[in-house]
C-alpha cells in the first residue's frame, strides 16, 4: 500500500498516539482500540489475581497543554476513583489502576494512564452487529433493549444520587461486555468516559448555565469557572442546550438517554433526531439544524408548545418505532419532553410501568455519604480562579509554573489514592 504525502503524515500522527510509554514488564500490547482530540485507547494482556485478562488502557496526552484538557483528565480520574471505590457499581465502567509514564517522574509528567476492564464492544456497535445479523426474534429483541436500559437506568440513577451529570451519555460511551448479540446479562452494560462529567452543588438548584458552548456553574459557590467544552455529542443534544443562555441540570442526561432508547427501539446506530449536518461550519449552525431535526420530527410547534398528549405521540411514532409497546412510547414521550422542568427524573424512570410491569422497577443505589461529599469538592475549579486565571490576566510565568505543580501534585494524590483505596 502506498501513501499520499498528507495521509502518510496522519498515518504517523496516529502512530504516536499510539506510542504508550508503559512497564511491558506488566502489560503485553495487544490492539489499538480508539483514539480521539484528547488521547487513545489500546488494549493489553496483564496478570490479575494469577490469571490472564484483558485491559483497556487510555492514554491521555499532553494533558497540561491546556488548562480545560488538565482539569477533565483530572476530574475523570477523581470521578471514576469515587465511583469504583467500595467495590464500585455494576454499572460504571472499573478502574482498576492509574499510572504515569515510566520514563517521567512525579513532577514533569505530560501523559496520564488509566486502565479499566476491557469490555467486548460499545453499545453502537452492538446495535450495528445484531442490524446485521437479524437472528432475533422481535420478543428477543424487546427483552434486549429492556435489559439493557434497565443497566443504564441504574448507572446513571447512580451517578444522579452522587450529584453528578455525565453530560456525554450517547451509544458509543455505553460499553458492552460479551458477544452474545442475544443476551444481556447483569453486569453488562456500563456508563464509560467521564471526561465531560461534572459534579453539581447540592443546592436544590442543581443547574449548569450553558452560553454559546460556554459553561458556568450556579449558583452557591462561583469560582468563577469558564468550562469551554461541547456538552454533548449533537444528535443527543437536549435542545434546551441549543439556547442562548442555556440552563440545564440532570435533565440533560434524562434527554441524552432517550436518543440512546430511540436507537435500541429502531435497532439503528442513528436515533431519532440525527440531522443533516452537510454544509455546516460552526456551533451556531449545527445548534440552529440540529433544533430543526428535533422540531420537525417530534411535531413541535407554537400551538402545542412541544408538549404531544400520548395519543399524539403514539400516532406519530407507532409505525417508526414497531419494536416500542405502548409502555415504551410512553416512558420515551416522558424522557424527550421539550421542557427540562417537566422531562421524567431518573427515579421516576425506574419505577415506569415500562420496568414495572416487566420484572419490576429498576433498583437506583447510592454512593456512600463520605463518598458523596467528595463528589461535591470544588477544589479543582478553585485551583482554576486562584492561579490560571491570574495567568491569563498577568501571563506571569510564576503563577503559570504554581498551576502547573498544583495540578501535577493533585494527579499523583488520585492516583496514590487509587492504590490505596483510602478516599
Amino acid at each position: 500500500m502506498t501513501y499520499s504525502a498528507s495521509s502518510l503524515n496522519f498515518k504517523q500522527e496516529v502512530d504516536q498516539l499510539y506510542k504508550f510509554d508503559v512497564d511491558n514488564k506488566l502489560f503485553e500490547p495487544w490492539k489499538r482500540l480508539g483514539y480521539g482530540a484528547y488521547g487513545a485507547v489500546m488494549s493489553y494482556k496483564m496478570q490479575i489475581d494469577g490469571t490472564i485478562s484483558h485491559v483497556a488502557i487510555k492514554r491521555m496526552i499532553n494533558i497540561f497543554n491546556d488548562d480545560l484538557v488538565a482539569k477533565r483528565s483530572l476530574r475523570e480520574l477523581r470521578l471514576l476513583r469515587l465511583f469504583n471505590h467500595g467495590g464500585g457499581h455494576p454499572n460504571i465502567v472499573p478502574l482498576l489502576d492509574a499510572f504515569l509514564p515510566t520514563n517521567e517522574n512525579e513532577s514533569n509528567f505530560t501523559d496520564v494512564y488509566m486502565v479499566c476492564r476491557l469490555m467486548g464492544t460499545n453499545l453502537k456497535q452492538k446495535i450495528i452487529n445484531m442490524k446485521c445479523n437479524g437472528v432475533m426474534s422481535t420478543e428477543q429483541q424487546q427483552q434486549f433493549i429492556q435489559d439493557t436500559m434497565r443497566q443504564l437506568v441504574a448507572g446513571v440513577g447512580y451517578i444522579h444520587a452522587g450529584g453528578v451529570v455525565h453530560r456525554d451519555l450517547k451509544s458509543e460511551n455505553i460499553l458492552v461486555r460479551g458477544n452474545d448479540d442475544k443476551k444481556i446479562n447483569a453486569g453488562d452494560v456500563k456508563l464509560g468516559d467521564f471526561g465531560q462529567a461534572r459534579p453539581l452543588i447540592d443546592t436544590g438548584n442543581q443547574t449548569i448555565n450553558d452560553t454559546d458552548n460556554q459553561i458556568r456553574r450556579k449558583p452557591v459557590i462561583d469560582t468563577g469557572n469558564q468550562i469551554s467544552d461541547f456538552v454533548s455529542t449533537p444528535p443527543n443534544r437536549a435542545p434546551e442546550l441549543m439556547q442562548p443562555n442555556a440552563m440545564n441540570d440532570k435533565s440533560i442526561d434524562i434527554w441524552s438517554l432517550g436518543c440512546i432508547f430511540s436507537e435500541l427501539l429502531l435497532l439503528n446506530e442513528n436515533n431519532l433526531f440525527t440531522a443533516n449536518l452537510e454544509g455546516t461550519s460552526s456551533g451556531v449552525q449545527i445548534d440552529n439544524r440540529q433544533r430543526d431535526a428535533i422540531a420537525a420530527r417530534m411535531g413541535w410547534n407554537s400551538i402545542n408548545n412541544g408538549v404531544l398528549s400520548f395519543d399524539k405521540f403514539k400516532q406519530r411514532f407507532q409505525k417508526v418505532l414497531p419494536l416500542a409497546d405502548d409502555n415504551a412510547l410512553d416512558l420515551l414521550r416522558r424522557m424527550l419532553t421539550r421542557s427540562p422542568t417537566d422531562r421524567i427524573t431518573i427515579t421516576d424512570i425506574a419505577e415506569h410501568p415500562y420496568f414495572s410491569q416487566n420484572g419490576g422497577a429498576v433498583t437506583i443505589t447510592s454512593p456512600s455519604s463520605e463518598v458523596q461529599q467528595l463528589l461535591q469538592s470544588t477544589d479543582i475549579d478553585q485551583i482554576a480562579k486562584s492561579t490560571f486565571d491570574y495567568v491569563k490576566e498577568t501571563r506571569n510565568v510564576i503563577a503559570q509554573r504554581s498551576w502547573n505543580e498544583l495540578f501535577h501534585q493533585k494527579i499523583v494524590q488520585e492516583i496514590r489514592f487509587l492504590r490505596s483505596g483510602v478516599l
